[in-house]
């Protein structure tokens, strides 16, 4: 399954949410014509696991750690809606079962792209964010080494996979104002891709990535909350 159509509807979305849009304001401040938006940057660790994993396929996954880090947006439309999104780089290793008396692994490379309603809570300095919505994944690299008795074999296997790959993710998001226009966040996001990840299921059976990530990093709103 090729999905090039959705990236350039996934990015007219993210730009909507730039649209400097007016919301109600706090108690006691009046922002006049300042949107309500927050720029900001992160970094993450996360994993990732394969649902209907195969032995005549990639194989079943036995462990893999990812690390992240990108730059985020938001854009409030209201006081209790608004819409998340941003561009995270992200490099993983995974490890595989599937050859006996050998030891498979991965690295890949890749961009994902989330677009996410946002549903907040707050309370003083605190804001608790309800978030859910679809992610884009393009997957720039993939390589798999097998280490054996005699040479290793490491190869390319990009063209075996969907390198896009189009998912659903949703999580919660806790934010701390240290300052008066500055947050620091730390977000648990899963997320479960659609698309198979193998570009021909094995046996018939389609494979899909899914996994989870904590991200933490800093935010800049162009309001205040207290």
């Amino acid at each position: 399954m090729r999905i090039a159509p959705i990236i350039p509807v996934v990015l007219a979305a993210a730009l909507l949410a730039a649209a400097p849009v007016r919301a109600e304001s706090p108690e006691g401040y009046n922002p006049g014509s300042v949107p309500r938006v927050s720029f900001g940057f992160g970094g993450g660790y996360g994993w990732h696991s394969l649902h209907n994993g195969s032995s005549s396929g990639p194989g079943k996954v036995t462990g893999s750690e990812m690390y992240t880090g990108g730059l985020i947006f938001e854009g409030m439309i209201s006081e209790h809606m608004g819409l998340h999104s941003g561009v995270w780089y992200l490099r993983e290793r995974m490890r595989f079962d599937s050859m006996p008396g050998a030891k498979v692994t991965s690295e890949g490379t890749g961009l994902a792209i989330p677009v996410l309603a946002v549903f907040p809570f707050h309370a003083w300095r605190f804001t608790l964010d309800f978030l859910a919505g679809i992610q884009f994944t393009l997957m720039t690299s993939s390589r798999y080494t097998i280490a054996q008795p005699g040479p290793n074999m490491d190869f390319d296997v990009l063209k075996f996979l969907n390198y896009q790959q189009l998912g659903v993710a949703g999580g919660v998001d806790l934010k701390i104002a240290f300052f008066r226009f500055v947050d620091f966040f730390v977000a648990a996001i899963g997320e479960y891709n659609l698309t198979t990840f193998s570009s021909e299921s094995s046996e018939g059976v389609a494979d899909h990535l899914y996994g989870y990530v904590i991200r933490t990093g800093f935010l800049f709103r162009t309001y205040h909350i207290f």
